[in-house]
């Protein structure tokens, strides 16, 4: 019997049943099961193509409660999720206001370039972790998370060309977060990335809403759904690293996230602002919903979740 994964986008509540899971090392009884079952769940298809703006309804191995999936079962999910991609009605070409143009564009192109990165340094520090743990699934696995975020990137893109609109090569903002990623460690670069990865779930949400264009709306119903597995997966990560850290370093980080969080938003919104409200995002209830799925994140990154 397959389980069900049942993701609200926009919403507070989520039903999660996957693999069991210790730490996620070669030696762990997760290891062996997601390998046995791999094959199965391949030929089966083990998730299903977005079915909804809130809603995103998969199958994936067999249900045993709230569990961390180690590297192989998210291998898994990233090959099989990219065969079963939403379609983008491209046929219907640029659709964009002028209006509506005025609105998003600087703000795509900004989003466009924070997701087209190369993850070269995570990459590394990823190796460098499999070969101090015997995790060996775990390059692979970020290796195919960061080829979809390459993918938004490559929608995005094309969307934006769609419409006229040129591509940008340098932002402050990303830079800001490339130089900081480069200087951490595994966990670090993890935290940081995971605040993109909280933001970009409350914007694509608005930016969906942003203009009347079927491209762009379908584009984002693929990133939301994807970004929900995104955050997942880096807070699993998070919930293996923190129990290796005692009560009090589990607190620093934790205080260490939010305040990232916090320094970020008031530059997301600024930035971004003319996106949000032409979605329907006043400042009030973007704070509400960003501060929503962090605290969903974090909920998640919590090893006592799992133990």
């Amino acid at each position: 019997m397959l389980s069900r994964l049942v993701l609200q986008t926009s919403g507070a509540r989520f039903l999660k049943t996957g693999f069991s899971a210790n730490d996620g090392y070669k030696n762990s009884p997760l290891s062996t099961s997601c390998r046995q079952t791999r094959a199965h769940s391949e030929s089966h298809g083990c998730y299903a193509p977005y079915m909804a703006r809130a809603q995103v309804i998969s199958t994936f191995c067999q249900p045993v409660g709230r569990t961390v999936w180690d590297s192989a079962a998210w291998v898994t999910y990233y090959e099989s999720n990219a065969k079963n991609l939403g379609v983008i009605p491209w046929e219907r070409g640029g659709e964009l206001s002028t209006e509506e143009r005025a609105s998003i564009a600087a703000s795509v192109q900004d989003f466009q370039l924070g997701e087209s990165s190369e993850g070269l340094h995570l990459q590394r520090c990823a190796k460098e972790w499999a070969e101090k743990t015997g995790d060996r699934d775990y390059p692979e696995a970020i290796r195919l998370f960061t080829k979809e975020e390459q993918r938004h990137a490559s929608n995005l893109a094309d969307f934006l060309k769609l419409n006229g609109i040129g591509l940008i090569s340098k932002s402050w903002t990303d830079a800001l977060f490339r130089r900081v990623r480069r200087m951490a460690g595994l966990e670090l670069s993890i935290r940081v990335l995971l605040c993109a990865e909280i933001v970009a779930q409350v914007y694509y949400d608005a930016l969906r809403d942003a203009t009347n264009s079927s491209v762009l709306r379908a584009i984002c119903d693929q990133i939301l759904k994807d970004e929900a597995e995104h955050v997942r997966f880096q807070c699993e990560r998070l919930a293996i690293f923190a129990r290796k850290h005692g009560a009090f370093a589990r607190l620093l980080r934790n205080c260490f996230q939010y305040s990232l969080m916090t320094a970020v938003l008031p530059i997301v919104w600024v930035r971004h602002r003319r996106a949000y409200l032409a979605g329907g995002y006043h400042a009030r209830r973007f704070a509400k919903e960003t501060w929503l799925a962090f605290r969903r994140g974090m909920a998640i990154a919590d090893p006592s979740s799992y133990e």
